[in-house]
């Protein structure tokens, strides 16, 4: 099963246009629709060079799709695993990440242990592809859950964090 269902079925919709449009060229070319070869148009319902430019840009379209897919990871949405007693601390927690990920969880912390993801942008200072996909680390670690909001993501430490800066 793809990771994402609709980048998924609009790859399978890019590939369906390009080979309809390869095959209506290869069509025509066979029903000798290419006679003229001194640059003459070729038309079999539709010019040569359309069938061209739609199969182009469906061949476009499926290389975007692919590196999007490729570039920006899915954020897992699962349930974390309770942490023992051993490391619970908020301290420890920071000690044991990466600088940006110390960055994001800070960010987080001040605005109360819950905030959208384009703020941890603003206050960080880090792009926004790289806030996604140090979120995306720290969700599947379990320290962070994500929940979608609008076009944005609601960002908050995870439950066991949250109970322990309340304390």
């Amino acid at each position: 099963m793809p990771r994402r269902p609709f980048l998924a079925a609009s790859l399978v919709l890019v590939l369906a246009v390009g080979a309809l449009s390869s095959f209506a060229f290869l069509a025509a070319q066979a029903e000798g629709g290419m006679v003229d070869m001194h640059g003459g148009s070729v038309y079999m319902g539709m010019p040569m060079m359309a069938w061209l430019g739609i199969f182009l840009l469906a061949a476009l379209a499926g290389i975007a799709l692919i590196t999007y897919n490729a570039a920006v990871p899915e954020i897992r949405l699962s349930e974390a695993p309770q942490p023992t007693e051993l490391n619970k601390s908020f301290e420890v927690v920071m000690k044991m990440t990466k600088e940006d990920e110390r960055r994001v969880l800070q960010a987080v912390k001040q605005a109360g242990g819950r905030c959208l993801q384009k703020e941890i942008v603003k206050q960080t200072g880090l792009t926004k592809l790289k806030v996604h996909r140090v979120v995306a680390r720290l969700a599947e670690r379990g320290l962070v859950t994500v929940k979608r909001e609008g076009r944005t993501n609601e960002i908050a430490l995870a439950p066991w964090l949250r109970e322990e800066l309340r304390s």
